[in-house]
């Protein structure tokens, strides 16, 4: 059997006010992540890393999870950027 590994990093710099909304907004996503993936995310300084990893069996639903949600995370983001500005 293959592994499948899956990281999607998104970086956010140098608008506080905007980084300091999507950590607050990602904080429960981290909570209760789906079977075999991590979510993190870390500010210092003037930057937020959104950190998604998968690890495990190969599967298609991995795939459409971590597809998933990426875009929830665009999303989430596009809504914060027209929501401060």
């Amino acid at each position: 059997m293959f592994t499948l590994r899956i990281v999607i990093k998104v970086y956010l710099r140098n608008d506080l006010k905007l980084i300091e909304a999507f950590h607050k907004a990602t904080l429960p996503d981290d909570a209760n992540p789906p079977a075999n993936f991590t979510i993190t995310h870390e500010v210092r300084g003037g930057e937020a890393v959104f950190t998604i990893s998968y690890n495990g069996p190969t599967s298609s639903e991995a795939v459409r999870t971590a597809v998933s949600t990426v875009e929830e995370i665009l999303r989430l983001y596009k809504m914060l950027l027209e929501t401060i500005t």
